[in-house]
């Protein structure tokens, strides 16, 4: 008898009645089929009628497939028996009602936009297989209406762009599948609801489980393992049951937007590595002391947050919309995001924590009256930030970070952000102020960064009684920002002391600007701005390659400061300013010549002079 002869069995659906539609012979092979024309296993649905079992031997099926009947498309091993869509479409589309497919390895879909498995239609099962290696998603759930009651059991999902993406799906079961390695494992998104997701195991994806705008649903001893979960969406994910999942080196993230939070959701008995996940809803006067692997608030008052370690997770502590709460004398290193508070989380103190090799250090967003005290906050991607804050940072030690601290408002009004007598050291940019205003930034220790202070794009923002030194590049640096002052500074031993870029109306005074290694102070325009009506009054400046240094840079006006042992005290390339009753290293009775030079005739620079037409005979007593 030929080996390679086999019986097709073919087997009716329970209760459907229908008898056997087809016999035919079978042999482990490689299939190559045009997808326009049809192919080995398309032959067999379109001769199939509903109700029938096609089982598939082992083999390579080249093809992409459409069930458009009630049939159950078995193979005969989910590791020897593949469907191989070669990158064209996807692989598989089901558009009947009560299909299933089981025991393939379903792979090499198309694009972003096609899938392994498409399935557009309700009561279909797809259990026991591998979907692997798809440019695009391993499943997708959805239709221009509401699917239901669709099963995905004890499937191996692995190595595509998505793992399974559901769409306004309702009763959905996602049961005992492994997600390995998919830039999303599992997103639930555009109200999907009463889905049950049990019993998977989620790991190395980018995000293991996304809920968006779904509700209702139950998440249930799941495995998450680098990689988390998310609830969210424009509206938020409400009634959802999130319990006895474990989360290895992630956690648990909640979403917010100005349309609603993710809020009324039943989280209890989640692990996170290790520990307990702390959640608390609209509770309040709790101590958290006992050890936590993350800790979520949610419209809660009156918390106290204190003695953890937490690390290895999405936001180690995490407030919305929570008031009056205290976070003190915690260990919060190695997760996205050591502390985060969002809309509302107001009148909370941040005190005596170490925040140290987050992505984040803390992220503070539109908060009032919030405290940052004593808190050494190291060795983090950003140390700080803030958007739309109305808070007070003092006493901090902020270092080797790449950004210490950040202030980005969005141009909003702010009522306060001061930061005062905190130490700054050893990041990239020690602190950056950004399209914002009214910041007080006094009495700081800012030194060893690449740049100390830089504001852009901000206004009305008052630099004082800083100690701004041996920066690599900038002690201040302003871009584009008007109507600040910086003054009383002791600015020394950077590479340029202060540098103003297409900056107008800045005051800078009374300050002392010494031993910088470039210039003690330089204004610059660039093709794309403007640097006018800056004054640099009464000021020191002292010690340095250039004093003042102004380039591109007219009708500014340099006054009453003393020159002192510079290499050169006043330049300027291509600009006319006003200098006056300035002090120039010795006593002057005539007037000033500064020199520098001007271009004509489009590109030709020829030597050129501003004057100091009364200079001072003494030097300033500056209090600096």
């Amino acid at each position: 008898m030929n080996r390679f002869l086999v019986v097709i069995i073919v087997i009716s659906f329970i209760g459907s009645g229908l008898l056997p539609s087809s016999i035919s012979t079978f042999e482990e092979r490689t299939v190559y089929t045009n997808h326009k024309s049809g192919g080995y296993i398309q032959d067999l649905i379109d001769n199939a009628n509903p109700g029938d079992t096609i089982y598939i031997p082992s083999g390579i099926y080249y093809e992409n497939i459409i069930i458009n009947k009630s049939i159950s498309l078995i193979g005969e091993d989910k590791n020897t028996t593949i469907i191989d869509g070669n990158g064209i479409d996807s692989v598989i589309l089901i558009v009947a009602d009560w299909v299933n497919v089981s025991k393939f390895t379903i792979q090499n879909s198309s694009s972003y936009y096609d899938a392994g498995i498409v399935i557009s239609s309700h009561n279909n099962s797809i259990f026991c297989n591998n979907i692997m290696n798809n440019l695009g998603y391993g499943i997708v759930l959805g239709s221009e209406y509401s699917l239901i009651n669709n099963n995905i059991i004890n499937n191996n999902i692995s190595n595509n762009n998505g793992g399974i993406v559901s769409w306004a799906c309702r009763n959905l079961t996602i049961c005992n599948n492994t997600f390995i390695n998919n830039k999303n494992g599992l997103s639930l998104e555009f109200y999907c609801h009463y889905c049950e997701i049990k019993n998977n195991i989620l790991k190395d994806n980018d995000d293991g489980l996304v809920l968006i705008d779904s509700s209702s649903n139950i998440i249930e001893n799941n495995i998450f393992s680098e990689c988390g979960m998310f609830v969210g969406g424009w509206h938020g994910s409400h009634r959802n049951t999130i319990s006895n999942n474990t989360f290895f080196n992630n956690g648990l993230s909640i979403g917010w937007n100005m349309w609603g939070v993710a809020k009324e959701n039943y989280v209890k008995d989640n692990i996170a590595n290790g520990k307990p996940l702390v959640y608390l809803y609209n509770k309040s006067d709790i101590d958290i002391s006992n050890e936590s692997g993350q800790i979520i608030l949610i419209d809660c008052d009156n918390i106290t947050i204190q003695n953890q370690k937490i690390s290895n997770t999405t936001t180690g502590i995490y407030l919305l919309g929570s008031v009056d709460c205290y976070i003190i004398n915690n260990n919060i290193g190695n997760n996205n995001e050591g502390i985060g508070l969002f809309i509302g989380s107001d009148y909370t103190i941040i005190k005596n924590n170490t925040i140290t090799n987050n992505q984040v250090g803390i992220t503070e967003h539109e908060i009032n009256d919030n405290y940052l005290i004593n808190n050494i906050i190291s060795h983090n991607e950003i140390g700080y930030q803030g958007f739309w804050v109305d808070t007070s940072m003092k006493d901090n030690r902020v270092e080797n970070n790449i950004l210490g601290i950040c202030i980005n408002n969005q141009y909003q009004p702010v009522q306060r952000f001061r930061l005062s007598e905190n130490i700054i050291k050893d990041n990239a940019i020690g602190f950056e102020i950004n399209k914002t205003d009214n910041c007080i930034v006094e009495n700081n220790t800012i030194l060893e960064n690449e740049i100390g202070i830089q504001i852009s794009n901000s206004n009305n923002n008052t630099i004082t009684n800083n100690k701004i030194s041996s920066n690599q590049e900038e002690g201040i640096l302003l871009i584009n920002s008007y109507d600040n002052k910086i003054s009383e500074n002791s600015i020394t031993e950077n590479e340029d002391g202060i540098e103003l870029e297409d900056s107008n109306h800045n005051i800078i005074c009374n300050n002392q600007i010494n031993l910088n290694t470039d210039h003690g102070v330089e204004i610059i325009e660039s093709n794309s701005g403007e640097s006018i009506n800056n004054s640099i009054i009464s000021n020191i400046i002292k010690s340095n390659n250039k004093g003042v240094y102004l380039e591109n840079a007219s009708n500014n006006t340099i006054e009453k400061n003393n020159f002192l042992s510079n290499q050169r005290d006043g330049l300027f390339d291509n600009c006319m300013n006003t200098w006056n009753h300035n002090y120039w290293n010795r006593p002057r009775f005539l007037p000033k010549v500064i020199f520098g030079k001007i271009t004509i005739i489009g590109f030709l620079k020829i030597p050129w002079f501003n004057i100091d037409w009364h200079p001072a005979p003494k030097p300033y007593e500056i209090e600096a």
